[in-house]
């Protein structure tokens, strides 16, 4: 007897698969997995297991499409400014994947912070390919001109989680350490975690044997984290797993060259002006001992809300007095206070305390008898022992005049604050790498900037 079969349809949430039309099928819906969970879960947690799941447009660009490329790394080896890592990359929009007003394109799949990991492929004799991590990025903006037939894209680090204002600081004549401030601050900037659910940041025990008595300043938490690497006689970047550091700089010599060889042309000399001194200022503070008006106002507010209110002056101890509202609870710290008010309307808002005063002294570290006096002004440096220590490091780097740009047959393995090996016809010398950066539009190319040492 002949059987029949019945072919039936595939249907997903009611609807025929047949009769979805482009990315219609991926909006809203996970996925149907009729697999044995224990061949799908296979990880230590769930949150790596969930990783593994594509969700989502997998789009791949090739050489012609991906119309440029462009990896930026700056680190300063003193922290003085921010490091920063960035890659910009520009692909073919011609299709309109990219414009807003279309409705079946990929730009609904975009979102602000969204993880970029990148690496670069090095194809071997035998065809293999080598893979080496470019880094890990958080998409920062994006734009797609109506006018233009390309879409432009831009993902930095995870500093972009950290311009958010920090107001907690607090004065302790006992000391805090420099790694309890920077914990503190990374804590507060709630950065995402790794896939096994580690925290995204690595602090050297050094700081852990480093004190002060100043308060964080009323600033981002990025610029606080720079100021604290500076005064603990670090380096502060992110590293090629996403991790932000904190820690003395590698003094050693990677196995990398920058020579003729490999460069497209000689490197440029560029020399500082020479290094007369630095100047450290080295902060001390002491308690007045009169009550001073720190804080009058008047603010317009609407049921509860929490309000952060920034002193004229730093203060020790304070209190607030309002009228026409009540005080449900205030925090109290050395440069400002918060306050959570119940109120309809105009609230007078009087902040009284005991002020901390600041006298600072400068510790200055001679290296010649002419040249510039370079001056550091860093309020968490407040011992003559530390401004000592900070002030001797910092000239050891600067008296070095010479820096080299180069421009070379890039080889992504380096990274800013690598310490290679730069030949030329006459000398080799050895140089900290400050700012790296590839690029690629048909070819790949590298050019930097370090100093001798």
């Amino acid at each position: 007897q002949k059987r029949k079969y019945n072919m039936g349809s595939i249907k997903v949430c009611g609807k025929e698969l047949s009769k979805y039309k482009g990315v219609e099928l991926f909006e809203h819906n996970m996925a149907v997995l009729p697999q044995n969970p224990q061949s799908l879960f296979v990880f230590e947690t769930l949150r790596r297991d969930l990783e593994e799941i594509f969700v989502g447009m997998n789009k791949v660009y090739s050489k012609s499409e991906l119309l440029s490329y462009t990896h930026t790394q700056t680190v300063d080896p003193l922290s003085t400014s921010l490091p920063k890592a960035e890659v910009s990359f520009l692909v073919d929009n011609i299709d309109d994947s990219y414009n807003p007003f279309n409705v079946n394109g990929l730009s609904k799949y975009l979102m602000e912070r969204q993880e970029i990991k990148t690496r670069y492929g090095y194809k071997l004799e035998d065809n293999r390919i080598e893979w080496i991590k470019g880094g890990t990025f958080y998409l920062s903006e994006w734009n797609a001109a109506q006018s233009s037939k390309d879409a432009m894209f831009t993902a930095r680090d995870l500093l972009e989680y950290m311009s958010a204002t920090f107001y907690e600081g607090i004065y302790n004549e006992y000391g805090t350490s420099l790694h309890s401030l920077a914990t503190q601050l990374l804590l507060r900037a709630n950065l995402p975690l790794n896939s096994d659910g580690t925290v995204k940041w690595h602090l050297d025990d050094s700081l852990k044997y480093i004190y002060t008595v100043a308060p964080l300043p009323v600033d981002t938490l990025a610029n606080n984290l720079q100021m604290i690497a500076n005064a603990g006689g670090c380096v502060f970047y992110q590293d090629r797993n996403g991790t932000l550091r904190i820690e003395p700089m590698d003094t050693s010599v990677s196995d990398y060259e920058i020579s003729l060889r490999n460069s497209y042309i000689k490197s440029d000399v560029i020399l500082s002006k020479p290094l007369k001194q630095v100047n450290i200022a080295t902060y001390q503070y002491f308690e007045d001992d009169k009550t001073t008006e720190l804080y009058k106002g008047v603010l317009s507010l609407t049921g509860t809300t929490e309000v952060w209110l920034v002193y004229s002056q730093m203060a020790k101890s304070a209190g607030a007095t309002i009228s026409n509202g009540t005080l449900d609870s205030a925090e109290y710290f050395t440069n400002a206070c918060k306050l959570t008010i119940t109120a309809e309307g105009d609230v007078s808002i009087v902040i009284e305390g005991t002020v901390l005063k600041e006298s600072k002294t400068d510790v200055i570290i001679p290296n010649g008898l002419n040249g510039e006096t370079v001056i550091v002004d860093n309020p968490l440096i407040a011992s003559r022992d530390r401004a000592m220590v900070i002030g001797v490091w910092m000239t050891d780097y600067l008296k070095n005049r010479m820096s080299l740009q180069s421009s070379w047959r890039s080889d992504p393995r380096l990274d800013a604050i690598d310490i290679v090996k730069n030949q030329n016809e006459f000398v080799t010398n050895n140089v900290v790498m400050t700012n790296v950066t590839y690029e690629y539009n048909g070819a790949f190319h590298g050019t930097g900037e370090g100093r001798v040492i």
